[in-house]
C-alpha cells in the first residue's frame, strides 16, 4: 500500500509543476501541428501509395520470363505500384544494398526452358532490410506468380502421368510436342488472376497522414521526457535526503524505488492517453480498430521509458548531469527512432542503429495499428520494447545507488 502512496503522491507533484506539464502534455500537440503541416508532402500520397523500385536481373531470353516482367511487373494494374528497372546484378546488388531501391528478381538463364520441360526452376528475390515492408510486398507478387506457374506444371505433369498408363493406345510422342504450348497458354491464362490478387492484397491498407505520423512520433518522444523528469525526481529526493528518511523507515529499498517508478509508469499511462484522446478529437487522428493494441502498445513503450529513468538515475550522479544526458539520449532516440521524420530518409547505416531505439519499435507498432493492422502484427515491436524495458531495469537497478 505505501509502494502506491509514493507512486501517487509522485504523480500529484507532476501534474502542479506547471513547466513540467508544459513540456509533456502542451509541446506535443504544438509539434504536432507545425510538422504536421510544414512536411505534409512527405505524405501526401501516403505511404503505400508511392512507388516501389525493383531492380530485375533477367538472364533468360524466354517467353515465361519476358511475361512475367512485361505483363505481370510492368503490366497495367501493377505499373501503379511498382517502378521496374531491368539491370545488370553487380549495379542491382548495389543499389540494395545503399537502400536505392527496394529489392532486386534475379531470374536464371533456363527458368523458361526448364518450364517447358515440365522441370522444377526457381526466381531469387533480394529485399532492403530497411524497407521491409517494400520488400515483403515484391516477395508476395513473385511468390504468387511463381506459385501459379508451379500448379501449371503440377497440372501438366499430372495429365501426362496419366496419359502414360494408357500405353500404346496413345501416341505419346506427339502429345508430347504440345506440352510447352499447354504450359504457356495456361500461364498466360493466369495472368489476370494473378494481378487482381495482388491488387486486392497490397491494396488493403490505409494510406498515412502527416498528421497521423507525428501524432505517433511526437507522442513517443514527450513519453521519453517524462523518464527524464522521473530520473531528476529520484536525484532530488537523494539529495534532499528524503530517500534515506524513507529508507530509515520499515519500507524495504525496493519497495520504496519501485513506488518511484510506478509513478512514472502512471504518468506515462496518462501521457498516451491524453495524446490519443485528444489528437482523435482535435486533429482527427485515426489510431487504427485494434482496442487491444492501443492497449498493449503504449503499456509495453512505457514499460521501456520507465526502464530509462532508472537507468538514467544509475549513470548520473547529479541533477544537472541527468538533464544533460537524458536530452542528448532521447532526442538522439527520437531523430534515429523516427519520431521526427520517416527512417527511410536516414543512410542504411543509421538505419541498423534504429533498431536499438524505443522510438522505432513504438513508432512501427503505432503506424502498423493505423494503417489498419491487428494486435498480432505489432507482436514483435511488444516483444522487443519489452526486451529493451528488461535490459534498461536490469542494468539500472545494478547500478543505482540509494546513497
Amino acid at each position: 500500500m505505501k509502494l502506491i502512496n509514493i507512486a501517487l503522491k509522485d504523480v500529484k507533484i507532476v501534474f502542479r509543476d506547471k513547466m513540467a506539464l508544459l513540456i509533456l502534455l502542451a509541446m506535443p500537440f504544438i509539434l504536432m501541428t507545425i510538422m504536421g503541416m510544414a512536411l505534409g508532402g512527405l505524405f501526401s500520397k501516403g505511404p503505400e501509395l508511392s512507388k516501389i523500385d525493383v531492380a530485375v536481373v533477367n538472364y533468360d531470353d524466354g517467353k515465361v520470363s519476358e511475361d512475367f516482367i512485361e505483363e505481370i511487373l510492368k503490366g497495367d494494374e501493377l505499373s501503379k505500384l511498382l517502378n521496374v528497372k531491368e539491370m545488370d546484378k553487380k549495379r542491382a546488388m548495389n543499389l540494395v544494398r545503399i537502400g536505392d531501391i527496394s529489392s532486386v528478381i534475379i531470374i536464371p538463364s533456363d527458368f523458361t526452358s526448364q518450364i517447358m520441360k515440365n522441370k522444377s526452376t526457381e526466381m531469387k528475390v533480394y529485399g532492403d532490410p530497411g524497407q521491409e515492408i517494400r520488400a515483403s510486398i515484391v516477395r508476395s507478387i513473385t511468390n504468387a506468380y511463381t506459385n501459379k506457374v508451379s500448379s501449371v506444371m503440377v497440372g501438366v505433369r499430372t495429365g501426362w502421368e496419366s496419359l502414360t498408363k494408357l500405353g500404346k493406345k496413345t501416341n505419346l510422342t506427339e502429345i508430347a510436342r504440345y506440352i510447352p504450348f499447354m504450359i504457356n497458354e495456361m500461364i498466360e491464362k493466369d495472368v489476370e488472376d494473378l494481378v487482381k490478387i495482388e491488387e486486392e492484397n497490397t491494396s488493403q491498407k490505409e494510406s498515412l497522414s502527416s498528421m497521423q505520423y507525428y501524432a505517433a512520433g511526437m507522442s513517443t518522444m514527450f513519453v521519453l521526457f517524462s523518464a527524464m523528469f522521473g530520473a531528476d525526481s529520484i536525484l532530488k529526493e537523494r539529495d534532499d535526503k528524503t530517500l534515506a528518511r524513507l529508507l530509515s523507515s520499515p519500507m524495504k529499498k525496493h519497495s520504496v524505488l519501485g513506488g518511484k517508478l510506478l509513478g512514472i509508469f502512471i504518468i506515462g499511462i496518462l501521457q498516451f492517453t491524453a495524446y490519443i484522446t485528444a489528437t482523435k478529437l482535435i486533429f482527427n487522428v485515426n489510431w487504427g480498430r485494434s482496442i487491444i493494441g492501443l492497449v498493449l502498445l503504449p503499456i509495453s513503450t512505457v514499460l521501456a521509458t520507465t526502464g530509462m529513468t532508472i537507468f538514467f538515475a544509475s549513470i548520473a550522479k547529479t541533477r544537472n548531469a541527468v538533464g544533460g544526458i537524458s536530452q542528448i539520449f532521447i532526442q538522439s532516440m527520437s531523430a534515429l527512432g523516427g519520431s521526427m521524420f520517416p527512417t527511410s530518409l536516414l543512410p542504411p547505416w543509421l538505419r541498423f542503429f534504429s533498431n536499438f531505439t524505443i522510438n522505432k519499435w513504438s513508432m512501427d507498432g503505432f503506424l502498423s495499428l493505423m494503417s489498419g493492422a491487428g494486435v498480432i502484427s505489432i507482436s514483435k515491436s511488444i516483444i522487443v520494447l519489452l526486451a529493451i524495458a528488461l535490459v534498461f531495469f536490469i542494468l539500472g537497478i545494478w547500478r543505482f545507488s540509494y546513497e
